[in-house]
């Protein structure tokens, strides 16, 4: 069997933004969460997010994977999302490189551990969004 015609599945914990965007089947704000797979078919490639009984095509470079941590209000952090530090102000994006989950500081220019942010932090929107 060839690449093309396998189904490639990844461990639970993605959000994606759903490509569309009917009310009556979607989240009021279009975002699902679950386990995320691609489908590669006949040379085109389809993300879906995966949360039983349901299946979502995704857009692409949407798709975000859980940090495992959460903000103050107990909301799931994901990678690109952007965050707000609490008690400064200060807006950063959640990055992941080479395996290692940080916040780089829009103002600093540099990135800070995640789990080393002694502040708390907010959701505030994703990379995707703009």
């Amino acid at each position: 069997m060839d690449a093309e015609n396998i189904n490639e599945f990844v461990i639970l914990g993605y959000k994606g933004k759903v490509v569309n965007n009917d009310l009556m089947t979607n989240p009021e704000d279009g975002w699902v969460e679950g386990w995320y797979f691609e489908d590669h078919e006949k040379g085109k490639v389809r993300s879906y997010i995966f949360s039983c009984p349901c299946r979502w095509e995704v857009f692409p470079e949407s798709v975000a994977q859980y940090t495992g941590f959460k903000d103050k209000e107990d909301n799931p952090i994901y990678i690109k999302d952007i965050v707000k530090s609490v008690s400064t102000g200060d807006i950063g994006t959640v990055i992941s490189k080479d395996g290692v989950i940080e916040v780089y500081w829009d103002r600093f220019g540099i990135p800070t551990l995640l789990r080393m942010v002694n502040d708390k932090l907010l959701v505030i929107g994703t990379e995707f969004e703009g």
